[in-house]
């Protein structure tokens, strides 16, 4: 009887609870598709488009933005499902690589210990927690950009990202859509700096009193969020001033990285900060009221359209490339 109740008990505690968890993320501050973040999203979408076409009627903005995201396009219902299918149904796949970014910090507070370096749990004042806070973020961002780089660069990674290239609609949905390959990279990428930064923080700093958190986010995180970040992965193509797009990516800045156009072609690869691309030399800046079409250039989306392709025709290109590799190498 013991038994069947630890059975229970561990599908309800480490499957239920979680899945259960995976399914209200829109109803959780503390992640990115909250509710209030894609209300604040489609406002500002709204204002854009009421603005753009000279109209005071909300409504009537608020029909042209649902008509220019094509919610019911083969690409936006894909969107839909795979999110469904990837992240909350097999959402529990990716718990134990989530657990990285813990594996790093501590291994940074060991070195830094066995390095003989002096401890000393400070207790920030809030500049200093302001200081650390937007470091964190610049941290994640800089991953967020190395990981995007060698996802489009090294080629058989490109096989697994493209799957989010693929989509031929933007919705806040889209940026969701990855391949577990491509998703499992980030996330160690991501841990990877992240907790080197966390670990030599917890290091110097009293861990429990060192970032300004609200809604369970990084503070200035809300703030993007609030301020429409889901915006990128959107047809709403809005442009910054100078003075800001020279330090965060745009909606269109990022919706330029999407376009099947040649020229587009491996630029943007910036998620909250632009300049990582002007250092690295991958900027191009979004033009008044360009017309962009989006998609891998050279792909037919029927290879990648549904759950069983987005999953298996990553695996069968780099099979093919694996196989052009090996014969060349026999050629030699």
């Amino acid at each position: 009887m013991e038994n069947i109740n630890n059975y229970f008990d561990f599908i309800y505690q480490d499957i239920v609870i979680p899945f259960f968890k995976r399914l209200t993320v829109f109803f959780t501050p503390s992640h990115g598709l909250f509710i209030g973040y894609l209300f604040m999203a489609f406002l500002i979408a709204v204002l854009f488009y009421a603005y753009k076409n000279k109209t005071a009627n909300p409504l009537k903005a608020s029909k042209m933005v649902i008509k220019a995201h094509k919610f019911t396009s083969k690409s936006s219902k894909d969107d839909f499902i795979f999110y469904f299918v990837d992240k909350i149904v097999f959402g529990f796949t990716y718990a134990l690589i989530l657990s990285s970014a813990l594996f790093f910090k501590e291994g940074t507070i060991n070195i830094l210990s066995f390095l003989s370096i002096p401890h000393f749990h400070v207790t920030p004042g809030i500049a200093i927690n302001l200081v650390l806070t937007l470091g964190a973020i610049i941290v994640f961002d800089f991953a967020v950009f190395f990981e995007h780089f060698l996802s489009h660069k090294i080629r058989l990674l490109w096989e697994f990202h493209k799957v989010h290239h693929i989509a031929e609609n933007l919705t806040p949905l889209t940026a969701y859509r990855s391949h577990p390959v491509n998703q499992g990279f980030f996330i160690l990428i991501a841990s990877l700096f992240t907790g080197i930064y966390a670990g030599g923080i917890s290091y110097f700093f009293d861990a429990q009193h060192t970032y300004i958190l609200f809604s369970g986010q990084n503070v200035f995180m809300f703030l993007l969020l609030m301020f429409g970040l889901n915006l990128q992965h959107s047809m709403v193509y809005l442009k910054y001033p100078p003075f800001i797009r020279d330090i965060f990516v745009s909606p269109a800045y990022h919706q330029l990285h999407h376009s099947s156009s040649v020229k587009h072609y491996d630029k943007n690869f910036g998620f909250i900060f632009s300049f990582w691309d002007r250092l690295f030399k991958t900027q191009i800046m979004p033009q008044a009221d360009e017309v962009l079409t989006f998609g891998a250039a050279g792909e037919r989306y029927d290879n990648y359209s549904g759950v069983k392709n987005m999953y298996v025709t990553p695996f069968k290109r780099v099979v093919k490339r694996l196989k052009k590799i090996i014969e060349g190498l026999r050629c030699q």
